[in-house]
Order: C-alpha cells, then structure tokens, then sequence
C-alpha cells in the first residue's frame, strides 16, 4: 500500500469512535504481518548484532540481565533474541497496544524455531515464561528495581517528547544506579521507506499545524532531530556514553531529493549534517 492509501485510511479510521477505529487498525495492520515474519526476524537480528556490538564495546552485560523493553511492536523478536542468544535472565516488554496476537505468535513462534533450531516452552499466552508481556501500559509505570538494560528500537519517533521526558525521569527515579538505556531511533519520514520518491525528510517541509493534520494516533512522529533527542537527554542529567547516526552520501539520490526540499522555517538554524542525520543510536547510564 503506498504512503497516500496508507494515510488517507489512518485518517478515516482516526474520526471513528475508538473501539471501531482501533478494530479496523488491527484488522488492516494484521493483513499485513501474516506473511513477513521472516523478515521481521532478519532485521531484528540485525539489529541485534549492532546491540551486542555496543554491549561489548561499553562492557554492558546481558547474561542473567533483566531487560525492559520499550515498545513490544507485533511480534516479540527481541526479547527472544535477548533470551536465547544473549541468555538474558527475563525481558519485561511494555507496550501501549495490544499488539500481539495469539495466531501471529503461534506462526512467529514456528519461524523463530525453524530459523534457530531453539526449541521455545511457551504457555497459554504462547509466550516463554521469561517473557512479562505488559500491553496498554505505560513504561512510565514500570517500577521494577531489578531492570539493568533498558532497550528500545524504533520506538522513540513515535513518543512525544514531553512523554520521552517523563519515561526517563521515571527510569532516574526507580531504577538502580547503574542502569543503561540503549536506544535505536529511526528519525526518518516513514512514508518515503513505501515511497521511494520522497526524501527521507520530506516532512520537514510542513509546520507543526500542517503536520499534525497530516499524521494521526495511529502514524505519529516527532520530527525529533539528532540535535533534540541529545538536549533531551542532557536536560535529564543522565550520562550518555555514546551517541551516533548515520551520514547520507552526498553524491547519492536521498541528497539529491533533500536538496530539493523546501523546508519550513522553523528548521532554518539546524545543520544540514543535523537535518540529515538517520538511525540514530544512543546509549545512556543512570
């Protein structure tokens, strides 16, 4: 579905009252998961492998670790990766939806051990018991003093930034001293990853009042640059040990496509090195 239909259906669904909206949201979003889990799980593994890469390089333990993961999306890739590869202890994953489905679980489950050869002892739930699946929760509520690793990947885009603010003080206030937080942020404009005729800031061009009837609950992001995302974090006085992001080759069709934007004034006084910056990665410590 290109990122026109795309919108254009979140908008509808997003005038009908919750329970209908939230329904068709799920039937739609399902459609889409039955056939990809392969996929999910490769890049899920890739991200795992730039994770573990940090882990060795901040000397970040994940053996017996409990980790908290922000964000549980549809299918939970992650905590089994950080379970049956990293031999984390227990992954606590919080999600303000209830995404996971038993059906998608059973045939995500069936990939994860064909891909792996690890056989997984799941419940009722179709979950391993070293799994706390907590939906339509706020990680802001997450008080759990055992928590060592706090992970997200792809999540942060989509919080506002006055509720990025109150999950970390969160973290500052209930979690032990010592605690890392390690996020993967996709700063990107979604609709281009569909649309490969759009900048990858090709929202950058709209105001804040444009952009808001653009997007709805159910496609929000912040438009956070790198710049935003490390003021955030200094303003929370949390250490942070590494912060990167990938540049865009100049000589490439993206640049050429950002080139040819016309961003909105409120982004007149960021670097074009700021502007440009993706998949940006930060790890912290409390």
């Amino acid at each position: 579905m290109n990122h026109k239909t795309k919108s254009f259906f979140f908008k509808i669904v997003s005038f009908l009252p919750n329970k209908i909206g939230f329904t068709l949201y799920y039937f739609f979003q399902n459609s889409k998961q039955s056939n990809n889990f392969e996929l999910k799980l490769k890049s899920a593994e890739n991200t795992f492998k730039s994770l573990i890469a940090l882990c060795n390089q901040y000397k970040i333990n994940i053996k017996n670790a409990t980790v908290l993961e922000i964000g549980s999306g549809w299918v939970p890739s992650l905590p089994y990766l950080f379970l049956f590869k990293g031999n984390a202890k227990k992954v606590l994953t919080y999600d303000i939806n209830n995404h996971y489905q038993k059906n998608n679980l059973k045939k995500f489950n069936h990939v994860f051990e064909k891909t792996t050869s690890i056989f997984l002892n799941v419940g009722k739930n179709e979950l391993p018991q070293q799994v706390d699946y907590f939906p339509k929760t706020d990680v802001i509520n997450c008080k759990d003093t055992t928590v060592s690793i706090v992970f997200s990947r792809f999540v942060l885009e989509h919080v506002k930034p006055e509720d990025m603010l109150l999950i970390h003080e969160n973290f500052k206030k209930n979690f032990k001293k010592g605690t890392y937080i390690i996020h993967f942020v996709s700063p990107s404009d979604h609709r281009a990853y569909s649309d490969h005729t759009l900048s990858l800031q090709d929202f950058l061009k709209y105001s804040q009042k444009e952009w808001n009837k653009i997007q709805t609950k159910f496609d929000y992001h912040n438009r956070l640059r790198f710049s935003e995302y490390v003021k955030i974090f200094e303003s929370l006085d949390i250490e942070i040990l590494h912060q990167s992001y990938d540049v865009v080759d100049k000589k490439s069709n993206q640049y050429l496509l950002f080139k040819a934007l016309k961003l909105d004034k409120h982004y007149d006084s960021y670097s074009e090195d700021d502007l440009l910056a993706g998949n940006l990665v930060f790890v912290l410590k409390l």
